[in-house]
């Protein structure tokens, strides 16, 4: 992170010690380098044209909530599940790919109540669970349906007390006891 600032920090000469014209906002949105550098009267005035911003980067800078935050955090993981599932159906004996889709488990089952979502968590545990079995390999469409709550449950609204509504728990519940059942199985079987 340093040495791209330093990058971005060089001036016309190819001094790097110079930060006073460092532009941080794309990388800290909302945050402007002139609250730290005020303009004085050394440093170069910029044109207008310099100073445009499009609608795409003004977007970006737009100060956001931390739960926006948290329900775009959750989409980005959302889709990393569901994407490394689709990788993974594709090859199922790859280790890489499974060891890439128990890791968007693992965190959605660490990070879901924080960003408002046990019933995500929940799931995930489960699911989590199930690939750490290799009862997973035999059982696509439970790993089908896990993905699929944890979508529905992510199109709703975030509860921030920690709390599961009556639908989702008993989907999470009835999830889960299908896959201590195969586990079980896979014990007694071996």
């Amino acid at each position: 992170m340093i040495k791209l600032l330093k990058k971005r920090s060089k001036t016309k000469t190819g001094n790097t010690s110079d930060t006073s014209n460092v532009d941080i906002s794309r990388i800290i949105p909302g945050f402007s380098s002139a609250e730290v550098h005020p303009a004085s009267p050394d440093v170069e005035a910029t044109s207008d044209a310099e100073d445009t911003v499009t609608d795409t980067a003004e977007a970006d800078s737009q100060p956001m909530s931390m739960a926006e935050k948290h329900q775009g955090w959750m989409r980005r993981d959302l889709t990393r599940l569901t994407n490394a599932w689709s990788d993974l159906r594709i090859d199922n004996d790859d280790q890489a790919k499974l060891k890439k889709l128990r890791f968007a488990a693992h965190d959605l089952k660490g990070m879901g109540t924080t960003y408002g979502y046990s019933a995500i968590s929940k799931i995930c545990k489960s699911l989590d669970r199930l690939l750490n079995d290799d009862a997973w390999r035999d059982n696509a469409e439970l790993i089908d349906l896990h993905i699929a709550a944890c979508s529905a449950a992510g199109q709703s609204e975030p509860n921030r007390d920690g709390g599961i509504d009556p639908v989702s728990s008993s989907v999470c519940d009835a999830l889960e006891t299908h896959v201590d059942r195969l586990i079980e199985q896979k014990k007694l079987a071996s």
